[in-house]
């Protein structure tokens, strides 16, 4: 028969295992890691309304857009360099790279310098997609958040 000792510490035992467990779940996420975030959501939202445009034949906002879809890409990818070795290989960190990579390759698929490449503006913007998706997964929401101002698909 258990002592009533043993029986108070089978529920304490189980929350502390649930308590330390959740400590995993509730570690802060590296600051920079949001931030990149940030970044390569506007970036891919721009290149999304990139795409809309260029779709529509507005070719001059469509290469506005992209541009600063760039812009915004490479801010957050030289966020990503700036991360310690032990966080490159976690899948935060492989989600946020994939997304950098696939919005530049959109965005640079709408410039005249890259003008060979335009057809595959969609299919990396899609495959951009995808990774955001996987890093969403990975990262608290608020990672995501964008500005109001932001222009969107339809917004103008």
């Amino acid at each position: 028969m258990p002592s009533l000792g043993a029986t108070r510490a089978g529920p304490r035992g189980a929350v502390l295992a649930m308590v330390l467990a959740g400590c995993s779940i509730l570690a802060p996420t590296d600051p920079r890691l949001c931030s990149a975030a940030q970044d390569l959501s506007q970036a891919m939202t721009l290149v999304a309304t990139a795409v809309d445009a260029d779709g529509k034949g507005d070719i001059a906002r469509a290469q506005g857009l992209a541009t600063q879809s760039r812009t915004l890409g490479e801010a957050g990818h030289a966020t990503l360099d700036r991360m310690p070795d032990e966080e490159k290989p976690k899948p935060a960190f492989q989600a946020l790279l994939e997304v950098y990579l696939h919005a530049g390759q959109a965005a640079n698929a709408l410039l005249p310098a890259y003008e060979g490449t335009h057809a595959m503006a969609v299919s990396e913007l899609e495959a951009g997609s995808v990774a955001l998706t996987k890093a969403r997964a990975e990262l608290p929401a608020m990672c995501f958040d964008l500005p109001a101002d932001i222009e969107t698909p339809g917004s103008s």
